[in-house]
Order: C-alpha cells, then sequence, then structure tokens
C-alpha cells in the first residue's frame, strides 16, 4: 500500500460515514469523483505543489466545482491547510471501495485479446455473481497486447488466464521440475 492510499483511508472512512447519517452515499460518491478530477488536472499542471500559488487560490480551485455542499469545501479546505490536496484521487479511490463494499457490489475489469460475445459476458457475471455473492459491475477492454485469452482483476487479485499468462506459469513449472530433479 502506498503512503497516499493509507493517508486518504482515513478521510475516506469519515467521509463515508458522515454520508452514510446523513443519506448522502451517492451525493458524496460523485463530489470524491469530481474534486479528484481538478485534483488530477492540478497535479498534471504543477499547481497543487507551486508555492507561489496560494492556499486560498487553490481552495478557490477546488470549491467553484463543489460550491453546492459546504461539506465538501470544508473538506478541500481541511486538506489544503494540511497540504494534502494531492491525495483527493486516492480518497475517491478509498470512498468508492467502501461504497462498493456497503452495497454489496464488486467492480471486475476483464482485459481480452478480442471483445467477449455477450454469451461469454452473461456466462461470466453469473459465476462471479455466485462465487462472491456481490453485484457485479463488469468492465470489459480489449487489450492489444495479448494473443489470446484475458485477464480479470478483482479487489486486490490477479487471474491471468491470457496466452502469455499460461505459458508463463508452464515456464516456471518446467524450470522448478528441472531444478528440483538435479536435486535428486
Amino acid at each position: 500500500m502506498t503512503i497516499s492510499i493509507a493517508r486518504a483511508k482515513p478521510y475516506a472512512k469519515a467521509i463515508f460515514n458522515l454520508a452514510l447519517k446523513d443519506d448522502e452515499l451517492l451525493v458524496w460518491q460523485q463530489t470524491l469523483n469530481i474534486l479528484a478530477h481538478i485534483s488530477l488536472m492540478c497535479k498534471e499542471s504543477h499547481i497543487l505543489d507551486n508555492p507561489e500559488i496560494s492556499i486560498g487560490e487553490k481552495i478557490d480551485l477546488f470549491s467553484e466545482a463543489v460550491r453546492q455542499s459546504p461539506k465538501a469545501i470544508n473538506l478541500v479546505r481541511l486538506l489544503a491547510e494540511r497540504k494534502e490536496l494531492y491525495l483527493l484521487s486516492d480518497v475517491a479511490d478509498s470512498y468508492q471501495k467502501l461504497f462498493f463494499a456497503h452495497n454489496k457490489m464488486l467492480e471486475v475489469k476483464v482485459f481480452s485479446a478480442r471483445q467477449l460475445t455477450v454469451g461469454q459476458k452473461e456466462s461470466l457475471l453469473s459465476a462471479l455473481k455466485e462465487r462472491y455473492q456481490k453485484e457485479i459491475l463488469l468492465q470489459c477492454d480489449i487489450d492489444d497486447e495479448l494473443i489470446g485469452g484475458a485477464v480479470m482483476y478483482i479487489e486486490d487479485k490477479v487471474i491471468d488466464s491470457s496466452i502469455r499468462g499460461i505459458l508463463q506459469l508452464l515456464k516456471q513449472k518446467l524450470l522448478l521440475r528441472k531444478a528440483h530433479a538435479k536435486t535428486k
């Protein structure tokens, strides 16, 4: 876990608890996504680490986008005063994980050599729902680097059933078998 993710988690938990109490889970998810997007644009432009731009000016950049939410402005002000506005994208990611867990949702990203058919997607969705007992948010993309097969990302797990992944696993097994045979 990176340091910024570790620093972002307490903010995400506090926001999530506030959103849960106020029944504003979706509102906060959208607000954090907006703030994260602005944060990433500011990082690229080196605005957040520019000492010539005052804290007030930095707060104004974010506050304009969330002016309808005094609580979001307070979050921006707090992070700006602590020089931690760079954490906003990690706060949004951590919040989304809490949101998904609360709503029994699981995001699954699949990268395949070719576009999955409707039948393949339905079969995959059914198997994942049965295994994880959660609502599955399936995101499918094509990876031109893959020869065949697919790679799935589920939470912190990677399931590599691509041809490259299978060949690498076979190579490792053969090398282990060869090394084991030499020791006998």
